[in-house]
């Protein structure tokens, strides 16, 4: 089951995830549009010491969050960015 924290539940929310590797647990969805900085990057990073061990975290963003990249890289995560329409991105971050 996919557990979603954020704002404005959405209905895709409970769609399959397409993997960028394996998946051991569903993933952990955060929807940080419309949060002011640095509120997006204060819950994403707070969410990264919830995840289980081969989870991943979905983030729902309105751009890329480009002063994030480096934090998660110093932690030890991988992410991938993928944009979905005009104004809303996917960031897929998971541990290796």
């Amino acid at each position: 089951m996919t557990r979603v924290i954020g704002l404005r539940p959405r209905p895709w929310h409970t769609r399959p995830m397409s993997p960028c590797g394996p998946i051991h647990e569903a993933p952990l969805v955060v929807d940080v549009r419309g949060l002011e900085p640095p509120h997006p990057m204060l819950r994403i990073l707070e969410l990264l010491d919830r995840l289980a061990p081969g989870q991943r975290l979905l983030v729902i963003h309105e751009r890329r969050p480009l002063l994030l990249y480096p934090q998660l890289e110093e932690r030890g995560f991988r992410h991938e960015t993928v944009e979905r329409e005009r104004g809303e991105f996917r960031i897929t971050i998971w541990r290796e």
